[in-house]
């Protein structure tokens, strides 16, 4: 198999490496070693190496799986048109970056809804989690985030479960912890 030391992550390479490696190589299967390759190239706005034996239908699996299609679509576009998956496979990703996207868009709106109203009934907030993570993202409309979670002070709470309801959210599940989870 390809093994994927350092220096196949390096800005100038292009072609898979086989030899040369980083003593401290990590063994895995080769679509799942081009997958982290990939991940490293975009967030790190490097060119990834050329793909060697890869599956790119598992690659894209992996990446679907774990919620990264759009990211793994940027570094994807790195890449010669040669060395590009097979069209119906970077049509898949390039569905997945488009849906990214569109969330990031949406979400983005909602984080806004959501601030504007905190603030507009004095209720201090931060937004936590992916919220803030995606900022550090070299195009943080790729991060995707499952929801959106806000921390406020627990005395809040009852207020702040009001607010949320006035601007269209439903309160699906309240435990003793205060955790309120709205949809």
């Amino acid at each position: 198999g390809i093994l994927w030391g350092r220096n196949a992550l390096n800005k100038n390479t292009t072609s898979c490496c086989t030899s040369n490696l980083n003593p401290r190589i990590i063994f895995m299967e080769e679509n799942t070693q081009y997958f982290f390759v990939l991940l490293r190239c975009f967030l790190q706005e490097t060119t990834p190496p050329k793909a060697c034996e890869v599956e790119w239908e598992k690659v894209y699996e992996l990446a679907r799986i774990h919620f990264v299609s759009g990211a793994v679509y940027v570094a994807i576009q790195k890449l010669h048109k040669e060395n590009q998956p097979e069209k119906d496979i970077l049509k898949k990703f390039e569905t997945a970056f488009v849906a990214t996207f569109m969330r990031h868009e949406k979400q983005k709106r909602m984080s806004e809804e959501i601030t504007e109203k905190l603030a507009e009934e004095g209720i201090k907030h931060i937004f936590f989690k992916g919220s803030i993570v995606k900022e550090y993202y070299p195009v943080k409309e790729i991060r995707t985030l499952g929801d959106i979670d806000v921390l406020l002070h627990k005395q809040n709470q009852e207020a702040a479960k009001r607010a949320f309801v006035e601007i269209g959210y439903k309160n699906i599940l309240f435990d003793k912890k205060s955790i309120s989870i709205f949809t």
